[in-house]
């Protein structure tokens, strides 16, 4: 994958690009529902501790209410009628407290799942958020490629601007008289002129070979 998005064209970058920033744009409004998410979770957890703790207590009394048989108090007997009274309402408070226990364990593990939900989407968002920088200086690179052809496309154009007017000056000379001196200068001239068109000759190889590279 990464090698394809590096063979993209420009046009192509600026789309991706525009499809990222549009993408992560909904991570900011991700973490206030994270957080709200996570102190939620903290809160039914502490519900579930507190209610596991008053189960055992009721537990643990209507275990104790059968094998007592006088109140530490004040010392009487305690009737088995008071006991049973006493076991009723610790059945009572159980029986509310493993339900209530029931209930928060499931809306933790629902909390938990949203919790994780977004984290995953975050992380995802994380990552888009890389791959843009990338896109982005891509695309910076890209441009200034873009100028330095440019640039030296100008100085090609000079180039051959400065070789059309030797060319004239050529035909100029071949013009004029077939003195030996003259005849020296068209020597001269045409070497030169040999070694200005195959300068000009490279220097559009490498501008075509460059301009394909910003396509």
């Amino acid at each position: 994958k990464e090698t394809e998005k590096s063979l993209l064209s420009k046009a192509e970058k600026e789309e991706l690009k525009k499809q990222l920033s549009l993408e992560i744009a909904d991570k900011e409004k991700l973490r206030p529902k994270q957080l709200q998410l996570e102190e939620l979770l903290e809160r039914t957890v502490q519900i579930i501790i507190r209610n596991q703790t008053l189960l055992n207590q009721s537990h643990e009394l209507k275990e104790n209410i059968l094998l007592l048989q006088s109140c530490p108090t004040c010392l009487q007997e305690v009737s088995e009628k008071h006991k049973h009274k006493i076991q009723e309402q610790e059945e009572g408070k159980i029986n509310t407290a493993q339900r209530l226990l029931q209930e928060s364990e499931g809306k933790r593990k629902e909390i938990w799942e949203q919790k994780e939900t977004i984290k995953s989407r975050i992380e995802h968002l994380q990552e888009l958020e890389q791959q843009l920088t990338k896109v982005k200086l891509e695309l910076i690179l890209i441009e200034e490629k873009k100028e330095s052809v440019l640039k030296k496309k100008e100085e090609l154009n000079k180039l051959l601007t400065e070789n059309n007017q030797l060319i004239l000056q050529l035909e100029e000379l071949d013009k004029k008289s077939s003195l030996e001196q003259l005849n020296l200068e068209i020597k001269e001239a045409r070497v030169f002129l040999e070694s200005f068109s195959k300068k000009i000759y490279l220097e559009q190889a490498k501008l075509e070979t460059e301009k394909q590279t910003t396509q």
